[in-house]
C-alpha cells in the first residue's frame, strides 16, 4: 500500500498441513537426544507488517514485525520457533555525481522474541545490530561491505552456543545479462 518510497506492506497467511512428517525429540540419557520421525497434523498463522518512509532523496526508515503462531497436534512444542520477530532501520543515499556513483550506508536493529531449544529455555530476547556500506554504479554494479552484531554483543541463537562478536562479510552484484 503506497508508493515506491512510502508503503506499508502487510502479509498473512496460515493453514494446516495434514501428517506432516516432523522430528520428535527423544531423551534417552543425560547427554544424547534421538530424533523419531512421527506424522502429525501442524496448524500455522505468520502475519507480517513492514513499513517504509521515505525523507527527501536520501533518507529511508524501515521496519517491520512479524507474529508466528504453531500447534502440532502430536508434538507439545516445537524448538527454535521464536513468536514474535521485529527489525528497525534507516539508509541513507548520496549521489556523487562527478564520479557517477550512489553511496549507500544502513543501520539496523534485530529483535528475536524469547524461544526454548532442545535442552535450554529462554533463548532469544536479544537485539542486535548490523549496518551495511555499499556503493552503486548505474543499475548493474553494486558493492557491499556489511557487518552484524556491530557492537559485539555476546548473545546466544541456539543451544551451546554463544556467538561472541561481530561477523562481516563483503560482495558485489553486478547484473549484465538485462
Amino acid at each position: 500500500i503506497g508508493s515506491m518510497r512510502n508503503n506499508l506492506n502487510i502479509s498473512a497467511t496460515g493453514g494446516r498441513i495434514f501428517d506432516a512428517v516432523e522430528w520428535d525429540p527423544v531423551q534417552t540419557s543425560s547427554t544424547v537426544l534421538r530424533f523419531s520421525p512421527i506424522n502429525t497434523d501442524l496448524d500455522f498463522v505468520t502475519v507480517s507488517a513492514a513499513p517504509s518512509i521515505g525523507l527527501g532523496d536520501f533518507l529511508t526508515f524501515r521496519s517491520g514485525g512479524a507474529y508466528h503462531w504453531l500447534d502440532y497436534a502430536e508434538i507439545e512444542s516445537r524448538a527454535y520457533t521464536p513468536e514474535y520477530q521485529a527489525v528497525g532501520g534507516m539508509e541513507l543515499q548520496v549521489y556523487w555525481p562527478q564520479r557517477g556513483i550512489d553511496l549507500y550506508a544502513y543501520g539496523e536493529l534485530v529483535y528475536s522474541g524469547e524461544y526454548d531449544g532442545y535442552r535450554e529455555q529462554g533463548l532469544g530476547q536479544d537485539v542486535a545490530p548490523n549496518g551495511k556500506l555499499s556503493f552503486g554504479m548505474g543499475d548493474d554494479f553494486r558493492m557491499h561491505f556489511v557487518f552484524q552484531n556491530a557492537l559485539s554483543v555476546e548473545h546466544r541463537r541456539r543451544e551451546c552456543l554463544t556467538i561472541p562478536g561481530r561477523y562481516f562479510y563483503f560482495g558485489f552484484e553486478w547484473r549484465f545479462l538485462n
